[in-house]
C-alpha cells in the first residue's frame, strides 16, 4: 500500500507544467491533428494515450477529494494553459497542412479480412455472413 505522502507527491508531479510535458503534449496534438485530418480513429486514440493532460485532471480530482481547493485551482489553471497550448498547436498544424481533404476510414480496404481469407482453411464456413465470391 502506498503512503499518502507518496501519492500526493506523485499526483502533484504529474500536474506540473514542465518542458518535457509540453513537448510531449505538442507532439500528441500534432499526431491527433494528423489523425483528424486523415479521419483515422486509431491515430487519434494513440495520441490520447501519449498525451500528458491526464495529470492535471487527476490533480483536480485529487484536490477535490482531499478538500485541497488550492491544489484543484492550480491544477485547473495549468490544465487550461495546456488546452490553450493544444489549440495553438493544432491551429498552426491545420494552417500549414498540405492535406485539404479527409480520407474516409470506411473506404479503406480491410486488410484483416483479406489476411483471414488467405489463411483460413475453412473459408467457406467462416464467410457465411459475407457476400464475397
Amino acid at each position: 500500500m502506498a503512503d499518502p505522502d507518496e501519492i500526493h507527491n506523485t499526483i502533484i508531479s504529474g500536474a506540473k507544467l514542465q518542458g518535457t510535458n509540453m513537448c510531449i503534449l505538442m507532439l500528441a496534438i500534432l499526431i491527433a491533428s494528423i489523425g483528424l485530418n486523415m479521419n483515422s480513429t486509431a491515430v487519434i486514440i494513440g495520441a490520447m494515450l501519449i498525451s500528458p493532460l491526464m495529470g492535471g485532471i487527476t490533480a483536480i480530482g485529487y484536490g477535490i477529494a482531499t478538500n485541497d481547493l488550492t491544489l484543484s485551482k492550480g491544477a485547473a489553471i495549468r490544465l487550461c494553459i495546456q488546452v490553450v497550448i493544444c489549440l495553438i498547436t493544432s491551429t498552426i498544424y491545420f494552417t500549414i497542412s498540405p492535406i485539404t481533404t479527409a480520407s474516409s476510414e470506411a473506404s479503406r480496404p480491410n486488410h484483416t479480412y483479406s489476411v483471414g481469407r488467405s489463411y483460413c482453411p475453412f473459408w467457406r464456413t467462416c464467410r457465411h455472413n459475407r457476400s464475397d465470391p
